[in-house]
C-alpha cells in the first residue's frame, strides 16, 4: 500500500487507509496504485484511463469535476528542453495532492514533488501554499536557464557582427528556436493549471484568496513573456544573418564586377587585332606589339584608380 505524507497538524507518513480528510497529506503514486487509491479517494474511472492512454502522449489536459482536480501535465527542463521529458498526472482534492508519475526515468518529477510538498512547516502549511510550492518546484531553475539562454544569443550576435559564421549557424537558430517554442507551450499548460485552480470551482481551496497560486501564475507568465522575448531576438538574429549573408555575397558580385570591367579594355584590344584582316597596319608595325601591351597596362592602371578615386572598390 503507498505510503502518504500527512503534513498537518504534525508530519509524518502514514499508509493510505489512515488518510484523514481534515488534515493536510500530500504523496506520490505509481499508474498501478490508482484503482486502490480511487476505491479510498472515491476518483473517477476516467482519471485512471487519461493516465494510461497519455503517458506517451505529449497532450496535457486539465480536468475540473465535483469534488476534485485533474490534471496532466509535461514536465519540460529549460536547459534541456528537447530531452525526453518527465509526464506526470496531478490529483488535487480538499487537504490531499497527489503525484501519479507517468514517465519519470530517473526520479526526478517525484523529487521535486516530494521537497516542495514537504517544505512548510506543519503550522505554516495550507493547500494553496502548497499545491503552488510544488508547482513552482517544476520551474525552479527555469528563470537561469532563460538567462543562459539570453547570453548565448548575445553570443550569437557577436559571431555575425565579426563575421565568423558558417552554415550550421542557420542551423542552430531554428534549434533554439525549436527548444524556446517547446517552453512556451510547456508554460501555457502551467498557465492553463494555475488559472483553473484560481477558478476555485469545486472548493478544494477554503480560502478565496489563493494568494500564492496567482504569484505563480503572475511567475509563469513572466517566464513565458521572456521566452517570446528570446523568440523575437532570434527572428531578428536569424534577419541579420540574411543580411550578413546578403552583403557577403554583393560583395563578390562587386569585385567580379569591377574586375571584369578594369579588364574589360585589354579584352576589346585583344579581340580587336585578333580578327587578323589583311589591311591593319599596326600588324607589321614595329612598335605594334609593345603599344598594345602598354595601352592594355594604362588600361588597367587609369580603371583601378578610378574605381579606388570613387570608393567603389
Amino acid at each position: 500500500m503507498p505510503v502518504l505524507t500527512q503534513l498537518t497538524p504534525a508530519l509524518r507518513e502514514i499508509p493510505m487507509d489512515a488518510f484523514d480528510p481534515a488534515c493536510l497529506t500530500v504523496g506520490t503514486l505509481c499508474v498501478g496504485d490508482l484503482p486502490e487509491a480511487k476505491r479510498f479517494f472515491g476518483f473517477g474511472e476516467k482519471v485512471i484511463e487519461q493516465c494510461l492512454s497519455e503517458r506517451d502522449a505529449y497532450r496535457n489536459s486539465v480536468d475540473v469535476f465535483d469534488d476534485y482536480t485533474f490534471c496532466v501535465l509535461t514536465v519540460v527542463d529549460a536547459a534541456h528542453p528537447l530531452t525526453h521529458p518527465d509526464k506526470v498526472a496531478l490529483l488535487f482534492k480538499q487537504n490531499l495532492i497527489l503525484m501519479v508519475t507517468l514517465a519519470d526515468e530517473d526520479g526526478s518529477a517525484e523529487g521535486i514533488f516530494l521537497r516542495a510538498a514537504t517544505r512548510y512547516k506543519p503550522e505554516a502549511a495550507t493547500m494553496d501554499k502548497v499545491v503552488a510550492s510544488v508547482l513552482e518546484g517544476f520551474i525552479d531553475r527555469d528563470a537561469q536557464a532563460l538567462a543562459a539562454m539570453a547570453l548565448d544569443v548575445g553570443d550569437m550576435e557577436a559571431e555575425i557582427a565579426s563575421g565568423k559564421v558558417d552554415r550550421a549557424f542557420n542551423a542552430e537558430i531554428y534549434e533554439r528556436r525549436k527548444q524556446l517554442l517547446y517552453l512556451r507551450n510547456y508554460y501555457e499548460q502551467l498557465i492553463d493549471i494555475g488559472e483553473e485552480l484560481l477558478e476555485n470551482e469545486n472548493d478544494i481551496f477554503e480560502t478565496d484568496s489563493l494568494r500564492y497560486i496567482t504569484m505563480f501564475v503572475g511567475r509563469v507568465g513572466r517566464l513565458s513573456t521572456g521566452v517570446q522575448q528570446l523568440r523575437d531576438s532570434l527572428a531578428q538574429l536569424r534577419e541579420a544573418y540574411q543580411a550578413a549573408l546578403d552583403y557577403s555575397l554583393n560583395r563578390v558580385i562587386k569585385t567580379l564586377t569591377v574586375l571584369a570591367t578594369v579588364y574589360l579594355p585589354p579584352t576589346l584590344i585583344a579581340g580587336w587585332y585578333g580578327m587578323n584582316f589583311r589591311h591593319m597596319p599596326e600588324l607589321e608595325w614595329w612598335f605594334g606589339y609593345p603599344l598594345v601591351i602598354v595601352l592594355s597596362v594604362v588600361f588597367v592602371l587609369v580603371s583601378f584608380l578610378y574605381f579606388k578615386r570613387r570608393k567603389i572598390w
